[in-house]
């Protein structure tokens, strides 16, 4: 006999640590299924052909995108400009809250929801963010605009 610890000494490390032969409903792990020439499963070269088709696509809307928004702040608040036309396109008029502005022509959407609303809208309808530019003033006459 051999001491235990031996090569010679097998110890049951219970279900979780058996051979496949051992699975319940007398399944087995077998690898029978052919690989296609080149290695690999084909699924993740699909899979990475979508995403190189879904990239082209997204900087094609980026170049396409050559609107520039800009973002007014002052010491307490922020402001993303947008035209009405804009705006009426997304179909996100009636999602703005009175936080935010309008002089006629443009709706100056508040930074903390109403941004947030028109970024993802045109997200959607662009496949890409928008781009933005920040001006900054210590007193901003959008306070005095019309509510939205």
């Amino acid at each position: 006999m051999m001491p235990r610890g031996s090569l010679g000494h097998h110890r049951s490390l219970g279900p979780a640590h058996q051979s496949p032969h051992h699975l319940p409903n007398n399944r087995r792990l077998t690898c029978e299924q052919p690989h296609p020439p080149g290695g690999g499963s084909p699924q993740p070269q699909k899979r990475q052909q979508r995403r190189q088709q879904r990239r082209q696509q997204r900087r094609q809307r980026q170049q396409d995108n050559d609107i520039t928004f800009t973002i007014h702040t002052d010491p307490g608040h922020g402001w993303i400009v947008v035209p009405l036309t804009i705006i009426a396109e997304l179909g996100i008029a009636k999602y703005i809250s009175s936080y935010s502005y309008t002089d006629g022509s443009n709706g100056y959407l508040e930074e903390d929801c109403d941004a947030w609303v028109f970024v993802r809208a045109f997200e959607k309808a662009h496949g890409a963010r928008p781009d933005f530019v920040v001006k900054f003033k210590e007193n901003t006459p959008i306070r005095n605009l019309p509510r939205f």
